[in-house]
């Protein structure tokens, strides 16, 4: 797969760093709208990439979560977490989480956000369809992120946010 473009419009980066399960429910929803096949695989690396273009566009996190430098690439350990349940199956349905009493399904404020779900959007139109495959070529070649941190038997390396800009600021 050869590298997809950069976002160009103009867009705001999100005041603070969004919950990792806010921007995959984004992905989520698209890809039901869209009828676009999302297994978890798939949808680790979508969220990655979003994360790296959004550090090289505006220098700062997407989510409050580093990824982590696994066997297939980079995964975001939460969203690992809750999606697991769906081994190689299409993901059907939003990630919901404990908030107090109650379970909340984390989302993306279209008020508080515009311009930022506007350029998720965009990364999201670049990259739906390609294969978990190609999206786990991209991230694995040399040079990368991932190539860099990765250590074979290890899970809990820290892929930084850092070298993620410094990649994504490359392309």
């Amino acid at each position: 797969m050869s590298q997809k473009p950069k976002p160009h419009k103009q867009h705001q980066a999100v005041a603070e760093s969004l919950e990792v399960e806010a921007v995959a429910n984004f992905c989520i929803e698209l890809a039901k709208k869209e009828r676009i096949p999302l297994t978890h695989l798939k949808l680790q690396k979508l969220v990655y990439i979003m994360h790296g273009w959004h550090l090289a566009k505006f220098g700062k996190p997407l989510v409050n979560e580093e990824p982590q430098a696994w066997e297939y690439g980079p995964v975001f350990k939460s969203l690992y977490h809750a999606l697991k349940i769906y081994s190689n199956d299409d993901i059907k349905l939003p990630i919901v989480m404990p908030r107090g009493q109650k379970l909340e399904t984390p989302t993306i404020s279209k008020t508080k956000y515009p311009a930022s779900l506007e350029f998720l959007k965009e990364v999201w139109d670049a990259y739906k369809d390609a294969t978990a495959g190609e999206l786990v070529g991209a991230t694995h070649k040399e040079g990368t992120p991932w190539h860099t941190a990765y250590r074979a038997g290890e899970r809990n390396t820290t892929i930084s946010d850092e070298s993620i800009k410094k990649y994504y600021l490359s392309l």
